[in-house]
């Protein structure tokens, strides 16, 4: 039914695209291009512990040596690049064989301390956090 009405909707208005063009500017990104991306740029969900931040990315169907983690200028910077693959999709729903991802860190980053693993298709990746300084009380005598 909903594809009935997208279809019968862009039948009638097929320069629709145009109209919002015009109004936000040619570098408006149409709502589908979204699943476009989705396709091959993983989600990530990043969790607040109370040491720090876990990010799990969500890459199936890769291995552990796909992955490249940098730090450079408070960014955590993840990525991989496309092996050759001798196995043709006949029908592509996801694509994670080439990616870049990059995460602000927080100023009080234990950068030393940054770990990752790759297990069941996630890649964890902690990233610890010093404690904040608490403000220091001085006494007048």
């Amino acid at each position: 039914m909903s594809s009935l009405i997208s279809s019968n909707f862009n039948r009638r208005y097929p320069n629709i695209d145009t109209i919002f063009d015009a109004f936000f500017g040619s570098n408006f990104t149409p709502i589908n291009s979204y699943h476009q991306t989705a396709k091959t740029f993983p989600m990530a969900n990043i969790l607040e512990v109370e040491n720090g931040f876990n990010i799990n990315i969500a890459a199936p169907g890769l291995s552990k040596s796909d992955f490249d983690l940098t730090v450079d200028n408070e960014t955590l910077v993840v990525s991989t690049k496309e092996q050759g693959s001798e196995k043709k999709q006949r029908l592509p729903g996801f694509n994670f064989k080439s990616f870049s991802r990059s995460f602000a860190l927080p100023e009080n980053t234990n950068y030393e301390s940054i770990a990752a693993n790759y297990k069941a298709g996630i890649l964890q990746i902690q990233i610890p956090t010093k404690a904040k300084k608490k403000p220091l009380q001085i006494k007048v005598s």
